[in-house]
């Protein structure tokens, strides 16, 4: 009974999670790219099959990819388990076709063996100006 109850929260969790409108990506430990979900596919212009296993910074503009390393150390190393990242400034993503976007992000540190090391939803930002 208990591993059908778990087999359809698995179920569950994989709907949300693909019905999504906000971009899901989960990073491993090493920072490298172990969920992208249909929204993230659609916002990033990446298929699931091309960037699963790939950097993080594969999805960040050049001039943003030495500091977000030290952000992240840094969030780490906090007591703080989420947070929105645009708290601090604007922040960009690029996609596929090489086009800097503006995003809302809010990131999340999962606990010590989780195969998840960070989560983070994304959702395009209207252009400020």
């Amino acid at each position: 009974m208990n591993q059908n109850k778990s087999n359809i929260s698995h179920e569950r969790f994989t709907e949300i999670v693909n019905l999504s409108h906000e971009a899901i990506i989960a990073l491993d430990e090493s920072r490298e790219i172990i969920l992208f979900n249909p929204a993230a596919q659609k916002l990033f212009g990446y298929d699931e099959r091309e960037i699963i296993g790939q950097s993080l910074d594969q999805l960040l503009p050049m001039n943003a990819r030495h500091n977000h390393g030290d952000y992240m150390n840094d969030f780490d190393h906090s007591e703080v388990q989420s947070r929105t990242m645009s708290e601090r400034s604007v922040i960009r993503g690029l996609t596929k076709a090489n086009n800097a976007i503006e995003l809302y992000i809010s990131i999340q540190k999962h606990p010590d063996g989780s195969p998840i090391k960070y989560s983070a939803i994304c959702s395009n930002a209207p252009r400020r100006h």
